[in-house]
């Protein structure tokens, strides 16, 4: 299914320049800052696409780390980086409120925390966790940090969130709610 007339909101410039890499066909609407609850990593997709409103479409980005989801982990590299060959995914949801229905679309990959992650200084120009974090593929670590692979022109192969943008354009839903049947929030937000 592909939506009609359509905008990707977010407000990270790191992010925006990630998805004009992946040929999107629609525009994005740089600047809009949603609220994020604190909850499931589905919630918080859900809720940001009721937040931004019909026709926009919102990300968002989770790491699930010895199987707890952390949702704002933007807010908790720095423990990450002290853990011991911890089980790692990145997950990246999509969503879209259209016509009385939210769409949600999915990504994600193993990863392993780099070689003496604790000692990682954040080089200016990295993105996120991307110095901290390799990708696994069939069960094999890739020897490179997604930062050290952005810098080859080849963090795309590996990105959840080029993977969802796929299922976005491909009509593969991981979910499709009645945006009538989702209770009003009243629990808390992250961190904002």
């Amino acid at each position: 299914m592909l939506h009609k007339a359509i905008k990707l909101t977010t407000s990270n410039l790191n992010k925006i320049e990630e998805f004009k890499r992946f040929g999107l066909s629609f525009e994005i609407a740089e600047g809009l800052d949603l609220k994020e609850v604190d909850s499931s990593i589905d919630d918080v997709i859900l809720y940001k696409a009721i937040d931004a409103g019909d026709n926009l479409l919102v990300e968002d980005t989770v790491l699930v780390v010895n199987g707890e989801e952390v949702v704002d982990i933007r807010w908790k590299i720095e423990e990450l980086k002290k853990q011991d060959n911890p089980d790692i995914k990145w997950i990246t949801s999509l969503a879209i409120k259209d016509e009385g229905f939210i769409y949600i679309y999915r990504g994600e990959i193993k990863c392993a925390l780099a070689k003496n992650a604790s000692d990682i200084m954040a080089p200016e120009d990295s993105f996120g966790f991307d110095p901290y974090l390799c990708p696994i593929l069939n069960e094999v670590v890739i020897d490179k940090t997604f930062y050290d692979l952005n810098k080859e022109g080849l963090k795309d192969n590996y990105s959840p969130r080029k993977m969802a943008v796929n299922q976005l354009n491909n009509g593969l839903f991981l979910a499709k709610i009645k945006s009538d049947s989702v209770q009003k929030w009243t629990g808390n937000y992250q961190h904002n």
